[in-house]
């Protein structure tokens, strides 16, 4: 299937003096391996830009914007971003911030197609969290350790086999879930269910930060799950070759009737 090819005159945000030059004079929307933001071994991508992006985005005081920005770049052939376009409908200042943090990207890992590096058109999701919510740790994210984090319980600890701990915790955070979480009056009229799955990262020291909602449930379901998340006591922390680590994980609520 022939690659569909972008003109390059169609993307544009700043002035033309902030963008670098390029060699490329068309760009695939689509490669065999897309770019991918730089990463320590073992770190997925996808959660390193993530990281990066809460620990540089300048949020415009006093605004309440939480969601997704979309922006369009163009990652020539050495990985190198240029001409930024924001696709999203948001304010001016949320606008300028995404484009902000774009600029200071480092270069990607480049696009790779036939065998070749390629020009690529990306959309980059730059993401507006809550303020203060971020983890001042610098330490990279990881998304698998061994073992994972796991909620605590004094009981579920006291047992001596590692597996049985983390089955034990897991029934003993359900049974907090369902014990805390407020199912929203207005789903419980409309009779909405569902699963909203919460993302966030546990910290060395077992704090969860940063949650935010990967998949919502309409009605008020999504919030009630989070504000559940941001309940919870400190976790038991993840462990990579003995020493622990921050990890990202994704938990599932469950909303039925």
């Amino acid at each position: 299937m022939k690659k569909k090819l972008l003109p390059l005159l169609v993307l544009f945000a700043l002035p033309f003096s902030f963008y670098a030059q390029t060699d490329c004079d068309q760009a695939l929307a689509v490669a065999a391996r897309m770019p991918t933001f730089p990463s320590a071994p073992g770190v997925d991508p996808s959660t390193a830009f993530r990281d990066y992006t809460l620990r540089h985005l300048q949020k415009p005081e006093n605004s309440s914007f939480n969601g997704f920005v979309e922006v369009s770049v163009l990652v020539d052939r050495q990985g190198i971003l240029h001409r930024p376009s924001v696709l999203s409908e948001v304010e001016e200042e949320i606008a300028q911030a995404a484009l902000d943090l774009v600029k200071g990207l480092p270069p990607f890992s480049p696009a790779i197609d036939g065998g070749d590096f390629v020009c690529v058109i990306q959309v980059l999701r730059i993401e507006f969290g809550l303020k203060g919510e971020v983890s001042a740790n610098a330490e990279p994210v990881y998304k698998v350790a061994k073992p994972m984090p796991r909620f605590y319980s004094e009981d579920c600890e006291k047992l001596k086999n590692e597996e049985q701990r983390q089955r034990c915790a897991a029934e003993a955070m359900l049974s907090y879930v369902n014990k805390n979480i407020n199912y929203p009056a207005e789903a419980i009229a409309n009779k909405t269910t569902g699963t909203v799955v919460i993302s966030f990262v546990v910290e060395i020291d077992g704090s969860i930060t940063n949650p935010v909602i990967v998949r919502n449930v309409p009605d008020g379901c999504g919030q009630a799950a989070l504000d559940v998340i941001r309940s919870m006591s400190p976790w038991m922390p993840g462990y990579r070759d003995g020493e622990a680590v921050r990890v990202l994980y994704n938990f599932p609520v469950k909303f039925t009737l």
